[in-house]
């Protein structure tokens, strides 16, 4: 059984690391944060660390347990790109996706520029869109990989409560 989700552009999601550290005027009021203080008081094994960035290797293969396709937001708990969650696991949670292939997954991160660095190194499966913030230059920047930009069928790119959808063609 997939996580169901009540975020509205998504169906589940996937949370194979949790926690975060704020880089940017966007992080003041975050949700994921609000959220893993609830969840650790509850005694979710995930929140053992509340908001520090951990890593759940148990949690990698959930997507291929999943049979029905759906839109997967891929940690909607902590950003994927964070500097803290080593380039080896990030390749592993790529690996997931793409072995998923009946699935659409969504990234979301703040660090694009990670993001930009190791897209040039990753294998990158197709994904339904990228959101990025908090700066639209930066959301266009990452995808001037060849691998991203076949990847990725569209990108979110999110700021001051403005959205813009941009297409990679």
């Amino acid at each position: 059984m997939s996580i169901a989700s009540s975020i509205e552009w998504t169906q589940s999601t996937w949370n194979p690391v949790t926690g975060c550290t704020k880089i940017s005027a966007g992080c003041a009021h975050c949700y994921a944060e609000r959220m893993a203080r609830r969840l650790r008081a509850m005694g979710q094994a995930n929140y053992v660390n509340g908001f520090r960035v951990t890593i759940h290797e148990h949690a990698l293969d959930l997507p291929l347990r999943w049979r029905k396709p759906q839109t997967i937001f891929v940690n909607s708990m902590s950003d994927l790109f964070h500097d803290k969650v080593p380039e080896a696991f990030i390749r592993e949670v790529f690996d997931v996706m793409r072995r998923a292939s009946w699935h659409t997954f969504q990234v979301l991160t703040k660090r694009a520029e990670r993001m930009e660095t190791l897209g040039r190194k990753l294998d990158w499966p197709p994904l339904g869109f990228v959101r990025c913030c908090p700066l639209i230059q930066t959301c266009c920047r990452i995808c001037l990989t060849a691998k991203c930009r076949q990847a990725i069928t569209s990108m979110k790119a999110e700021g001051n409560h403005d959205e813009n959808q941009h297409d990679k063609r």
